[in-house]
């Protein structure tokens, strides 16, 4: 349990250090556009506080468990969406596929399926691409009644 622990706050902490890094770089050599800056410094700010909650001992399954969600979709199989699956995999919270336009998931046994395909009934989808979570939520909101989230919700929720 606790090499578990610290695997994850060690994951945490390496992207949240690695992304810093590479934000504080690249504005200084003038290449990173505005949404490029906006996106590191949201997963900065979601990953910073994510570790802040391992390290009090409170794991993401607690807010899923709290809001009633046992059965989720994760939107978005990115860096967030792999560690949102590493942290759920071997909890009671049930993710029964993924949404990802680029199916390049590296997460075995895990359903991909595109935004387009139907949607199979779960309790929530988790939002992880957060600087275009609106866009998101509205066009799943127009297909399904099932509940959208962002991974800052979820994170900033507990």
């Amino acid at each position: 349990m606790k090499k578990g622990i610290m695997t994850g706050i060690s994951l945490l902490a390496g992207f949240a250090g690695g992304a810093a890094t590479v934000g504080t770089v690249m504005k200084r050599t003038g290449s990173l556009t505005n949404k490029q800056s906006d996106l590191y410094q949201s997963c900065y700010n979601i990953v910073s506080q994510w570790l802040t909650c391992k390290q009090r001992g409170i794991s993401l399954d607690k807010y899923f468990k709290k809001k009633r969600y046992y059965s989720i979709a994760i939107y978005g199989m990115g860096r967030l969406g792999s560690m949102l699956y590493d942290e759920l995999k071997d909890t009671d919270i049930e993710i029964r596929y993924a949404i990802d336009q680029d199916a390049y998931c590296t997460c075995p046994g895990l359903k991909i399926v595109e935004p387009d395909d139907k949607l199979d009934k779960v309790d929530a989808i988790i939002v992880t691409p957060v600087l275009v979570y609106d866009e998101i939520q509205k066009k799943l909101s127009d297909k399904t009644d099932i509940p959208v989230i962002s991974i800052e919700d979820v994170v900033y929720g507990l």
